[in-house]
């Protein structure tokens, strides 16, 4: 079984990326996890839309991710940006579950990202009779990385491009 660690490893310090129509170099990555609990959500009742403040990555880096519930009796809508449901099809987000994903060992298949000035938003259904706190774990990398500036190393990576040999990350919000 691969390791939560390297699932999310898409990017290595040194690798070249295209994203828009600018080139970028990966500078450095470091491992984080955050456990993250949030206002407390009346029995059978919705939460509004919390933005997660620290998954906001400052500029020049990016975040890959993946999320887990704590708790059972909980579903959680994902939206991102804050405002655009970011599971589903159109007008309807879909919702991730203790059951989808457990915070001891989230869903890998569930990957998220963030880059500067696109945070994400969570809102909370409380399935039970009860109130409860949600709390949800993520866990993922933050990247580092500088726009490549060098005219002939833009060249060389524009090249690399056309030929399929170099990743292009395409951030698109419908």
């Amino acid at each position: 079984m691969v390791a939560m660690k390297d699932v999310l490893k898409v990017f290595e310090p040194c690798y070249y990326f295209k994203l828009g129509e600018k080139y970028y170099q990966v500078t450095a990555r470091d491992f984080f996890k955050l456990d993250k609990t949030f206002s407390s959500v009346s029995a059978s009742g919705e939460s509004s839309k919390t933005e997660v403040d620290e998954l906001e990555p400052e500029k020049g880096e990016v975040y890959v991710f993946t999320m887990g519930v704590f708790q059972k009796g909980i579903e959680v809508e994902v939206y991102q940006p804050a405002a655009v449901g970011r599971f589903g099809v159109k007008n309807y987000t879909a919702s991730i579950t203790w059951e989808d994903s457990p915070a001891e060992e989230p869903n890998q298949a569930i990957v998220l990202a963030t880059v500067h000035g696109h945070s994400l938003s969570v809102k909370f259904t409380n399935n039970l009779d009860v109130a409860i706190t949600p709390k949800l774990r993520f866990i993922g990398f933050k990247y580092k990385v500088e726009e490549v500036k060098d005219a002939a190393k833009i060249r060389e990576l524009e090249a690399l491009w056309k030929e399929g040999k170099l990743p292009e990350i395409e951030i698109k919000y419908e």
